[in-house]
């Protein structure tokens, strides 16, 4: 199993939008093949600990092995390349911080 993370921050006052592309993407990614779950995680959502940084996002992604991850990531370039874009262009005050671990 693989997992994947990215960790987002958001511009202030686009939050809502951003949420909305991700929880989208998580959805799309549920229905891969070979996804196992997907998920997303905000800070200004968290009731069990406020956080300080409050546009802070986190999505979780599991794969069940590498060629499952790998055909994912084919499909992320192919959107953006028929987008001409990122999808959270304008949306984030910084790449995200991504990582993979299995």
């Amino acid at each position: 199993m693989l997992v994947e993370f990215a960790i987002y921050k958001i511009v202030p006052g686009k939050e809502p939008q951003a949420l909305g592309i991700l929880e989208e993407q998580a959805a799309a990614k549920r229905r891969q093949e070979g996804c196992r779950d997907a998920r997303v995680l905000s800070a200004s959502r968290s009731v069990a600990s406020p956080s300080t940084d409050p546009e802070l996002i986190l999505t979780l992604a599991e794969f069940d092995d590498a060629a499952a991850y790998a055909a994912h990531r084919d499909l992320v370039a192919e959107d953006e390349k028929k987008a001409g874009k990122a999808a959270l262009t304008g949306l984030t005050a910084a790449p995200p911080m991504v990582g993979v671990f299995e």
